[in-house]
């Protein structure tokens, strides 16, 4: 009964998600390749054909992306651009629909992470009726919600996408992992812990945080409980990760080598802050949208305190009220720990971009959703 009962929300929740979601980007399916979709698309000669896998500099695989296309050092998200090639050539229908098809499946598994987490014995019970409608409330926001529209929409900015799905994967298979009641099971969901996280190693390189998120879980949610089951083994292969994402970065980050865009790393920090206020912004009121930032680089301190003493006062309130509440300091530390690549190294050639805040987008609106629900809980209680 109780199995049943659960497939049948599982689907429930699969199918809210995809029609709203489909209803949402359906007028976008036939938009045209754009920007870095030229030299990731149209004129990447990686995706052309399926072997062999990697080849060489005159015959390249799906493996082996030119140096300067936006999926190099990202094998996976240039194999899946392989894969539309192949079934679909240059027609841009194939890639959205891909593209949307990830967004739905990120949306579904972070509900399933948002309830079970809910349901956890962390929570003593207080979560367990609202836990489904609040997850798929959470979920629904967030994949609805305006400031994911380049991550979509975007053909090559599939890059977020894929990260994101296996950066929600390996926490949700690391769930299992720790439930499981059979030595069989536990090994299942190891391997496919392991494997989700080295895929997102090989998405994006802000996967870089996976198995330390994975590790404040643990320590966030289940040591306080008894039937906590922590193994050296699940963090061992999320290493692994690590070790593959050290290898596709071998040949350095794209646009850090390049004299014209290399800008002092204390200009690019104090930049950032100004970023980072436009990104909550957007957050709350997502307009207006844009494809393209440039703001401006703050280069003396005189321009850069205010911007800085800014966040600086809101990381201190922030710290005062998430100190004695470890839930809610988990979610805002994997927030931090997933935009923080960006914001600590420099990427000049894009000081801003909507996309970066896809993943940790979905944190905040975790907070937000549980949040507002616990003060109406409280101020209309259930009778």
């Amino acid at each position: 009964m109780q199995r049943s009962r659960e497939s049948t929300l599982a689907l429930t929740t699969f199918g809210v998600l995809a029609l709203t979601v489909s209803a949402l980007y359906v007028k976008a399916m036939h938009s045209p390749f754009i920007f870095d979709d030229l030299p990731g698309v149209v004129n990447n000669p990686s995706i052309v054909r399926l072997w062999p896998p990697v080849g060489d500099s005159t015959n390249r695989g799906p493996f082996n992306p030119p140096p300067l296309a936006p999926t190099a050092r990202r094998p996976l998200p240039n194999l899946s651009l392989a894969l539309n090639y192949h079934f679909g050539g240059l027609r841009p229908l194939g890639y959205h629909v891909f593209n949307l098809g990830v967004h739905v499946l990120s949306a579904v598994v972070l509900a399933s992470v948002v309830r079970r987490t809910l349901r956890l014995p962390y929570f003593a019970g207080a979560w367990d009726r609202p836990a489904w409608g609040l997850s798929l409330a959470v979920a629904l926001v967030w994949a609805v919600h305006p400031l994911n529209t380049e991550a979509v929409v975007y053909v090559t900015q599939r890059t977020e996408l894929l990260v994101a799905l296996f950066y929600l994967t390996t926490l949700w298979a690391a769930l299992r992992f720790w439930s499981a009641g059979s030595t069989g099971a536990r090994t299942f969901w190891l391997v496919a812990a392991v494997l989700a996280c080295v895929a997102g190693m090989a998405s994006k390189e802000v996967a870089v945080s996976l198995p330390l998120v994975v590790l404040l879980y643990e320590r966030t949610f289940l040591v306080p409980s008894p039937g906590a089951r922590r193994s050296w083994l699940l963090y061992a292969g999320l290493a692994l990760g690590w070790v593959v994402l050290l290898g596709l970065s071998a040949g350095g980050i794209s646009g850090l080598s390049d004299p014209r865009h290399q800008v002092p790393v204390l200009v690019w920090w104090a930049t950032q802050a100004k970023v980072v206020l436009l990104y909550l912004k957007l957050t709350v009121w997502p307009w207006p949208l844009s494809i393209h930032y440039a703001p401006t680089f703050l280069h003396t301190a005189q321009a850069a305190w205010p911007w800085v003493a800014a966040v600086t006062v809101l990381v201190a309130a922030t710290l005062v009220l998430v100190w004695r509440r470890p839930a809610v300091r988990f979610v805002a530390a994997a927030v931090v720990l997933l935009l923080g690549p960006t914001l600590v190294v420099p990427l000049p050639k894009m000081v801003a971009a909507e996309r970066r805040m896809y993943l940790p987008l979905a944190g905040i609106v975790t907070l937000a959703i549980l949040g507002g629900y616990r003060l109406l809980s409280a101020r209309w209680p259930s009778t």
